[in-house]
């Protein structure tokens, strides 16, 4: 995979390849080394900030030009979400 990701990104299908899950992959090695096998490894946190996340804030926008409007809807999320706290 290594080998070969800059063609996605020389292709434009991604700007880049900072993704929770391949960066883990680089660390499996070591850790198995280091700790024995992988017991309890999982994803489920991750794939789940991207449903709240990216999932929900794309619905919320009008699909046009939608990063800054998915931008705004988590930081006014983020914003209620502090609000809440003080109550």
């Amino acid at each position: 995979f290594h080998q070969h990701k800059d063609i996605i990104i020389n292709l434009g299908i991604r700007d880049n390849l900072d993704i929770p899950k391949f960066h883990s992959l680089q660390h499996y090695l070591e850790n198995i080394q280091n700790f024995g096998t992988t017991d309890n490894y999982n994803m489920e946190m991750f794939e789940r900030f991207h449903i709240d996340f990216c999932k929900e804030g794309w619905y919320a926008s009008n699909k046009r030009n939608e990063k800054p409007q998915m931008i705004a809807w988590l930081t006014r999320r983020e914003k209620v979400s502090s609000f809440q706290s003080y109550l």
